[in-house]
């Protein structure tokens, strides 16, 4: 017997999550495990009561007789219920971090994938510094489950219990629990708007401060250029001190809930003794039922205590879960192009490639609904093989040209087309491999030359990855490259970059090395934006000789206002303010150009 597993895709995902959320179908995954942790419970709380007891039993029947076996046998078990406690509170302890750590894993590896899937759109907008806060958001999760809070929920029903006995042992006492309890929601309820707001404000001034850490971090080259660090500086001080006032806000109120404890559990102490000692008094109940109640009533309040102390965590915990659920519910591009698929749309033809040709119909795109169009009505036909210059100024359209093209953004009206195929209607797998796109700055992560440029292919080998960096004109360099020494030297391709080794690098060396890393993918459309900035002569040069090996073969954008690149250019698209001014043959666009573009 064979037993096959596979994942579910994000509309299955969707729909395992409508009834209670996504992080609830998660939860039942572990529902067995709740039932264990449920039952284990059951049995501390019955265990929990052997103590009470014990104390009634030495008041009432060994000291009253005075008898030393008396004694000895319930010692004996009293500490047989102690042992058993001790056990299973290890295995209930076992349980929630168990489920902690899985669920820690799931919910952290579901949340990357979600955020990696979703549309261009959805995270460019949001600062970085509440991206990374709400991920930490989830991260909490598991604090809470390994904490005291979490055995709270699988503790309340057994309040009943302990609420019960003391009935039975005391008559008007178990009132006390019942009232306190009763006057404490309320208080709760009341508070609960304002201890929200303040860890809303917490949270939003803690991710101001930390956007703003990443934003200085990432443009420090700059802030030092520009003598601005007393600018930054100035900055950081407000937003910390925000942070810190919010924060202190935030802890007052969790002090606040922590006095009220106290003085609860203080309060219900007073009033167990003062109605036990009239009902005493009155024969209605023996020494031993009052010292039993005390302890009972402390019991039914515990859990009431906990929540108080983490009623904090617990409103952070459920705000971290309604963003979570609100996440999962977002559409990723894979669910929109298998809604397309079941519309009826058109597939992919599994024995047909992506050839190049570009259809921009009448093509309108605006980033906000009131915003002005980044496009207004672009219509070009562009034929596969052919080179294709694109100049504009400065938010003519040019970058969003290219996000249509590597279907990043999707058009507010009209038609973007490859090979007569609407984007949206191209499987987003079959569309990332047809289309190569590189960036006008050049971006790597840490790693060995090899592993940055593999990005585009990951199966390419070491002779790929040489035809690339000989397309690009940086054979010879990343042959001379060295970096460390001894055991440590790298040379060649494996060398770092990312580290203090890659300041050996020119930026010139690294556009093309950016430029290489698209030629490595061997993709049937190649967008190229200002791939002439920071270039020197010998890599212009090398960036010519590929276009024109690719003439024919691929359909290649380029961003550029270089006469030398407009001329070897089969067709030219002039942009002007989102709109195409004008399509066709080098000789015919350049003489209508403005001097300045030149």
């Amino acid at each position: 017997m064979a037993y096959v597993f596979r994942s579910l895709d994000d509309g299955a995902r969707a729909s395992v999550g409508e009834r209670g959320g996504w992080f609830w179908a998660v939860g039942q995954r572990f529902k067995g495990l709740a039932f264990l942790a449920l039952g284990i419970t059951f049995l501390l709380n019955l265990l929990a009561l052997a103590l009470p007891l014990f104390v009634m039993a030495v008041y009432d029947q060994a000291i009253a007789a005075g008898s030393v076996q008396a004694m000895a046998y319930l010692a004996i078990g009293a500490g047989i219920a102690v042992v058993s406690d001790l056990v299973l509170r290890i295995l209930r302890s076992g349980i929630f971090s168990f489920v902690g750590a899985r669920l820690d894993n799931i919910v952290g590896v579901e949340v990357f994938r979600k955020i990696l899937q979703l549309p261009a759109a959805m995270i460019e907008r949001p600062a970085i510094g509440a991206q990374v806060s709400l991920i930490k958001d989830f991260e909490t999760m598991r604090e809470f489950l390994t904490g005291p809070a979490a055995p709270l929920f699988f503790e309340l029903p057994f309040v009943l219990l302990f609420i019960a006995v003391v009935a039975y042992l005391g008559g008007a006492i178990a009132f006390v629990p019942i009232v306190i309890m009763a006057l404490v929601g309320g208080l709760c309820l009341a508070a609960m708007p304002k201890i929200n707001g303040a860890a809303a404000k917490a949270s939003n001034a803690a991710a101001k401060k930390q956007e703003l850490t990443i934003e200085t971090l990432d443009g420090m080259r700059a802030i030092k250029y520009c003598g601005a660090e007393t600018t930054w500086l100035g900055r950081y001080r407000q937003l910390s001190a925000d942070a810190a006032l919010q924060g202190f806000y935030s802890a007052q109120f969790t002090s606040l809930l922590e006095t009220v404890s106290y003085v609860v559990m203080v309060a219900s102490g007073f009033a167990t003794v003062a109605i036990g000692a009239s009902r005493v008094e009155a024969g209605d109940m023996s020494y031993g039922a009052l010292a039993a109640c005390m302890i009972l009533v402390w019991r039914a309040l515990a859990p009431l205590q906990t929540g108080l102390v983490s009623l904090a965590r617990i409103t952070q915990i459920e705000s971290g879960v309604d963003h979570l659920n609100g996440l999962m519910r977002i559409q990723t591009t894979p669910e929109k192009t298998a809604q397309a698929a079941q519309r009826g749309q058109p597939d992919k033809e599994p024995d047909k490639g992506i050839e190049g040709r570009i259809t921009f119909a009448d093509v309108t795109m605006h980033y906000e609904a009131d915003s002005p169009p980044a496009l207004d009505g672009a219509s070009f036909d562009i034929k596969s093989g052919k080179i294709v210059a694109v100049l504009g100024s400065n938010g003519a359209g040019k970058s969003t040209m290219f996000k249509l093209l590597a279907g990043l953004y999707q058009a507010t009206s009209g038609s973007v087309q490859i090979d007569g195929r609407d984007v949206r209607d191209i499987p987003p797998a079959e569309l990332r491999q047809a289309v190569a796109y590189v960036p006008q700055t050049p971006q790597f992560f840490y790693g060995t030359i090899a592993q940055n440029l593999r990005l585009a292919h990951p199966t390419a080998t070491d002779k790929d990855l040489r035809w690339a960096a000989r397309q690009a004109g940086a054979l010879e360099d990343i042959g001379a490259l060295e970096q460390g020494s001894g055991e440590w030297k790298r040379t060649g391709f494996d060398v770092r970059l990312g580290d203090s080794g890659s300041g050996q690098m020119t930026p010139g060396l690294l556009q093309r090395l950016n430029l290489a890393r698209g030629y490595l993918k061997r993709a049937p459309i190649i967008l190229l934006d200002e791939p002439g900035n920071g270039l020197d002569l010998k890599g212009d040069r090398a960036l010519m000789r590929a276009m024109s090996n690719m003439r024919g073969e691929k359909t290649v954008f380029i961003v550029t206002h270089r006469p030398s690149h407009l001329k070897m250019a089969d067709r030219i698209i002039w942009l002007e303010y989102g709109g195409v001014r004008s399509v066709g043959r080098p000789k015919v666009v350049m003489p209508k150009t403005p001097g300045n573009f030149l």
